[in-house]
């Protein structure tokens, strides 16, 4: 009703913003959940939640992995709004692409003399981003485990060292040691499982706007 509406007055500006919408909707997506879990982090601040990983990891290996997945999801990002940008652009006529539409794939794809070759290349371009995702899916694994081998070995070091074997009756003193070596072991690993989980989710909304893209570019590149 509403298409009719506006076809009635006019305004073909409706068909744009749709076809920007459906160009835009996994970088839209993406921004949503990008929001909702920095809501979320915001809400489990306010009882604490966040602090006490930060404060009982004396590895800071957990502050690293934070930073890790911040630098993911700004390239996550920034990935799929270029590829939104793209796909929206191949909308355009060719003759307005090359003039004003410059460092661009579609751009490169009509000035490229081996069109065929610059397929595959795109493709490579494609798979590189994903293969970079799950490069740093393993490092975030690799930290969680540097964390909780380096926590064992905290936790268990005063009952290896003979100096302190011979005080054992004395536990108020390697308790803080035993303390701080279990949260080593267990606040890195923790943070490496959930943000690994927020990055898997992120890498799926890049599939499918990969997807979306090389669809549409093979779609248009054939006309």
């Amino acid at each position: 009703m509403f298409i009719i509406f506006f076809r009635v007055l006019g305004f073909d500006k409706y068909i744009i913003m749709k076809q920007k919408f459906s160009d835009y909707k996994y970088f839209i997506f993406w921004l949503f959940y990008i929001n909702f879990i920095i809501s979320l982090f915001f809400i489990l601040n306010t009882v604490d939640f966040l602090v006490v990983p930060f404060i009982y990891d004396k590895s800071y290996l957990s502050i690293l992995i934070l930073f890790v997945w911040i630098f993911f999801e700004i390239k996550i990002g920034k990935d799929i709004y270029l590829l939104a940008k793209n796909s929206y652009i191949m909308e355009k006529k060719s003759e307005e692409v090359l003039l004003k539409y410059k460092n661009t794939y579609f751009h490169e794809f009509l000035n490229s003399e081996n069109k065929i070759q610059y397929k595959s290349y795109i493709q490579q371009k494609m798979d590189k981003k994903l293969e970079f995702n799950w490069i740093m899916l393993n490092i975030m694994i690799f930290l969680g485990l540097i964390g909780t081998i380096v926590g064992i070995i905290i936790t268990f070091y005063p009952f290896i060292n003979e100096e302190n074997n011979l005080q054992i009756t004395n536990i108020k003193n390697i308790l803080p040691t035993i303390f701080s070596g279990l949260g080593v072991a267990f606040f890195p690993s923790l943070a490496s499982a959930i943000f690994c989980t927020l990055m898997i989710v992120s890498d799926r909304i890049l599939q499918n706007s990969i997807s979306y893209f090389m669809n549409k570019f093979k779609e248009k590149s054939e006309k």
